[in-house]
């Protein structure tokens, strides 16, 4: 992912896909809703190690992230049955 914005906004869409609160995504990312809150409105205080634990939580659930090419954006996708 190229910048903070693309990677906030892949990681908000990839919550979406695993039918997540932002109370359950706090719970399995092991951080606060309101930094979930934050990060998701782009607000300042969000740290690389939020992010991190918040893309592990979500592949966790089987979302797949997927780098942008020459010829995409960034994206997200949904495996059907996730490694457990």
């Amino acid at each position: 992912m190229d910048h903070i914005y693309e990677m906030v906004r892949i990681l908000r869409a990839g919550r979406h896909i695993a039918e997540f609160t932002q109370d359950e995504l706090a719970k399995r990312a092991g951080v606060s809703r309101k930094m979930i809150v934050n990060m998701e409105l782009q607000r300042e205080g969000t740290t690389a190690d939020d992010i991190e634990a918040v893309r592990v939580a979500l592949e966790e659930a089987g979302i797949v992230f997927l780098p942008s090419t020459e010829d995409r954006s960034a994206c997200v996708g949904f495996l059907r049955n996730p490694p457990k």
